[in-house]
């Protein structure tokens, strides 16, 4: 028999949601304009949080590691006829109602709400960092690889164990100057 919650199947509440949904999410609820690559960077940090709090991931997506950051290419190739332009969310096949999940919700919110006002180089440092998942992944002569969701994982402990041994570098005053 399977564990019920009042509405849904509790293994139905982790299911992973389409890489176009999220991100019409992330444009549809951000104040900011956002470009292909900031959204790109954005939805490959959702997935690295959803990864590590939950152990399982945001989006029936796969990112590579390109050279200018994780990539997920099938979002790419439907995006790369805009160019640098910000986007919006009628830009992107997916619909932004379809994200119910509440961990789904929580991640992607937490992302809009914190990061989606960063530039692309904010961004870029974000995932850019020395013994990340994607520089741990990223060679120049084998492009477009794989970015296994383990390592993304691993990345997310790591930064959360770096906060906890150095909390005077993410305090509110630090974070804010």
């Amino acid at each position: 028999m399977e564990f019920q919650t009042e509405s849904k199947p509790l293994n139905l509440m982790l299911r992973p949601v389409s890489i176009f949904d999220a991100a019409s999410y992330i444009l549809e609820k951000s104040p900011w304009t956002i470009t292909q690559l900031e959204l790109q960077e954005l939805l490959y940090l959702s997935q690295m949080f959803h990864l590590g709090l939950h152990r399982t991931p945001l989006m029936s997506a796969r990112f590579e590691a390109r050279k200018y950051g994780p990539v997920n290419k099938t979002l790419y190739d439907e995006l790369i006829k805009y160019g640098t332009d910000a986007l919006i969310s009628s830009n992107i096949p997916g619909d932004y109602r379809a994200i119910v999940g509440e961990t789904h919700k929580s991640v992607l919110d937490f992302v809009v709400d914190k990061l989606s006002d960063r530039v692309g180089a904010e961004l870029f440092g974000l995932t850019h960092r020395d013994g990340g998942a994607w520089r741990n992944t990223f060679n120049p002569h084998y492009p477009n690889v794989h970015i296994p969701d383990r390592l993304i994982m691993e990345e997310f402990v790591q930064k959360i164990e770096h906060i906890r041994n150095n909390p005077e570098h993410y305090s509110e005053a630090a974070l804010n100057k």
